[in-house]
């Protein structure tokens, strides 16, 4: 009878961690620039939202309170066509 040998391939623990290092470096390159990404697309969504509010927020002061240049309530009418002209610039 013949006694075979199992010749058993796999990883060695050196070459697993080699390897592990490896990923641990490129992780910590990369995850910082992930990072600032997402960060940055939260801040224009969040401003994207913001505008959005503030628009709807004029459109319901014109619906209610009628045009802009109507809302002054002031007695001196050349500070009113003054500031007017001013924005029309």
């Amino acid at each position: 009878m013949q006694q075979t040998q199992l010749v058993r391939k796999a990883f060695t623990l050196a070459e697993t961690l080699v390897v592990i290092g490896i990923i641990g470096v490129i992780a910590s390159l990369t995850l910082p620039n992930l990072n600032n990404s997402t960060n940055n697309k939260e801040t224009v969504a969040k401003l994207q939202k913001v505008y959005a509010e503030l628009n709807n927020a004029h459109g319901q002061a014109v619906i209610k309170y009628g045009p802009v240049v109507s809302w002054y309530n002031g007695t001196d009418d050349n500070a009113l066509m003054t500031r007017i002209t001013c924005q029309r610039m």
